[in-house]
């Protein structure tokens, strides 16, 4: 009992490590990933070279390959760390480098907010994480989730099934190692976690 109790503290101190911060970092005059989804709340940290920086622009800007800041979130040269609180579609450039197509999105998923949602979410689990050729996730006993669905960084989903069980392996050997998010959906409610896969 004891072991399990403490396999559980560890899977919930690594999967919360997991679901607090991204890093983007550069590879030349390139963002890399260049494309993120994070939760509210998430940390995004860059680490980037000291001609680099991060500041956030409107849609038609990020478009033009322009450089005009929209008065958001700005990251200095070299680096830096912003926290997400707001659900929505980020567009940032490095400001000297932009024409050069040096630019980035970072897409902040909702979060459930409601105390029954989070009684639900603490209930959804799954393991390993990080994960290599499967998972097995445990469902919330009540809210009668039904859908699963399995994001990539980009916003695409990967992945869906209908579920009837409970408790559901799932063969991860068609992912790619990364990030992704697990969604599950009753109608209502939508409780996300974040999976890395190695």
């Amino acid at each position: 009992m004891k072991k399990l109790i403490l396999f559980i503290s560890i899977l919930i101190v690594t999967t919360a490590v997991f679901a607090a911060k991204d890093t983007v970092r550069n590879s030349g005059f390139r963002y890399t990933p260049d494309s993120i989804s994070i939760t509210v709340g998430d940390t995004v940290v860059w680490v980037i070279g000291n001609s680099h920086n991060a500041d956030e622009v409107d849609s038609t800007t990020w478009a033009s390959n322009g450089s005009t800041s929209n008065n958001g979130f700005s990251v200095a040269f070299g680096g830096g760390s912003q926290v997400f609180n707001t659900a929505g579609k980020y567009f940032y450039v490095c400001t000297p480098h932009a024409s050069l197509s040096m630019k980035g999105i970072i897409n902040v998923l909702p979060s459930t907010t409601s105390i029954a949602e989070e009684q639900l979410e603490s209930q959804f689990s799954f393991y390993p994480n990080p994960a290599q050729d499967q998972i097995t996730l445990e469902l919330p006993e009540r809210g009668n989730f039904r859908s699963l669905e399995i994001i990539n960084q980009l916003g695409q989903i990967v992945y869906s099934k209908e579920l009837v069980a409970k408790k559901v392996r799932l063969n991860l050997n068609q992912f790619e190692s990364g990030i992704y998010f697990i969604k599950l959906r009753n109608g209502e409610a939508v409780l996300t976690r974040k999976l890395v896969i190695e």
